[in-house]
């Protein structure tokens, strides 16, 4: 009888590099150990894993330097040598681990790492390439040894300016108005955003939006209206500080009185700078007549006499100015009525010089700023303070309408508007900042 043998074993598995190494202890019957060493070489077949993580795909970020960020992996017996920032299909920059075989390595298996490009406005298209090394003895050569991450696309801007240089055009028509608002281009921006209000310190509220540089706001009847324009760009929008806005005038006559209306422009137009202008642009205007307060006398642009050059105390082309107020005459046999409509930017509050000259009725023509919170008489005295008598024109009536600074004010506290002219009397020489 023959015995048998039995045997067991004890296998131990090694990795070391891309080699596998199991060594199995074998027993006999005869309690023997026999080891056994068997070696098994693996390829590195695979290529590494490149994923991009900043800037994410389809995103906007201003224009300058860009930090780009990735990760790369791959296994640990490789070791990923460089890796490139691709953008627009040309190497940007390039990172490179020149000390692969050292210990620690400089750039291991797996590794987050950031690149800084510096780019201008503009869409572009990004993608990272790395590329590993392997040991000879363990390269499956038929593997490519570089990876790239999936294509990101970027939006590179900036918050563009706000538009400026704002003009504004009036068209009438039979019944309505248009009102046309240019503007240059500020760079970056991909459109523009028109907001509107009723009154120019009132809520703006998106109006409407374009990719042009001008916009018509057709068929306008209120009498009053203002605009921002506002430049907008993937990363926001930067609104103007500047307003825009336009006003229609009401200038009447009393049939067989007087023709006055007393009037002040607070918008700036450049087409609208000498009395002239407005002579030769307000239909059935006569005079355009300003108020001298320091010498206390009428100075008159009409049309028989406003000249060219040089100026008298009583005839000029005088310049039209904000927080002034002037009165404008309209013909004694035209309409009743007449309606004018005028587009401009607002002006800012400004200081006005006011003139109490003995042994005259110190009269100083002027007005309320836009956005004023003075809406009477009254409101004007306070705001002031050194007054004696407020006075404004009503051209319905053409007659005068006064409101006299004793106690608590006598006569009518009548309303006033930024477009409307008062005849201010003081009690002494005061500059009044416009409130």
């Amino acid at each position: 009888m023959h015995k048998r043998e039995i045997s067991r074993g004890i296998a131990l598995f090694l990795l070391l590099g891309g080699l596998i190494v199991l060594l199995f202890l074998h027993f006999s019957y005869a309690q023997q150990a026999i080891l056994k060493e068997v070696n098994i070489s693996v390829l590195d077949s695979t290529t590494p894993v490149v994923k991009s993580l900043f800037p994410p795909n389809a995103t906007a970020i201003e224009a300058g330097s860009i930090l780009f960020q990735y990760n790369a992996t791959d296994y640990q017996w490789s070791n990923i040598t460089n890796c490139s920032l691709v953008i627009n299909n040309t190497v940007n920059i390039t990172t490179t681990n020149t000390s692969y075989y050292s210990t620690p390595y400089a750039m291991l298996g797996n590794i987050t790492r950031n690149m800084t490009a510096l780019l201008e406005i503009g869409n572009y298209e990004w993608y990272v390439n790395c590329s590993e090394h392997r040991d000879p003895q363990f390269d499956d050569a038929t593997v490519s040894k570089e990876g790239r991450s999936e294509t990101f696309y970027l939006n590179v801007t900036v918050i563009p300016l706000a538009p400026f240089n704002l003009t504004v055009n009036i068209s009438i028509n039979a019944s309505s108005e248009n009102v046309t608002l240019m503007w240059p281009a500020s760079t970056g921006a991909t459109e523009y955003r028109v907001y509107m209000s009723a009154s120019p310190g009132g809520t703006f509220s998106l109006y409407n939006v374009t990719t042009a540089l001008n916009f018509t706001d057709e068929n306008v009847s209120a009498p009053e209206r203002y605009y921002k324009i506002a430049a907008v760009s993937a990363l926001g929008e930067n609104v103007s500080s500047v307003i825009a806005g336009k006003y229609t005038y009401h200038l009447g006559r009393l049939e067989g009185s007087n023709t006055k209306n007393w009037v002040s422009f607070p918008l700036n137009h450049t087409s609208f700078i000498h009395a002239s202008d407005l002579l030769n642009t307000i239909p059935n205007v006569t005079s355009i007549i300003r108020w001298n307060a320091t010498n206390q006398s009428a100075v008159t642009c009409n049309r028989a006499s406003c000249p060219d050059i040089g100026c008298t105390d009583q005839t000029c082309d005088f310049l039209i100015e904000p927080g002034i107020a002037y009165e404008v005459n309209i013909n004694g046999s035209g309409p009743v009525e007449i309606n004018w409509t005028m587009g401009g930017v607002t002006t800012s509050s400004r200081s006005i010089d006011l003139y109490k000259i003995t042994g005259t009725n110190s009269r100083n023509w002027i007005t309320i700023p836009l956005g004023s919170s003075v809406t009477n008489a009254q409101g004007l005295i306070n705001a002031i303070t050194k007054v004696s008598v407020v006075r404004m024109w009503n051209a319905s009536s053409q007659a005068t309408l006064s409101r006299v600074n004793f106690r608590s004010g006598i006569g009518q506290n009548f309303g006033i508007t930024p477009y409307r002219g008062v005849d201010i009397i003081p009690t002494q020489n005061y500059t009044w900042q416009q409130s």
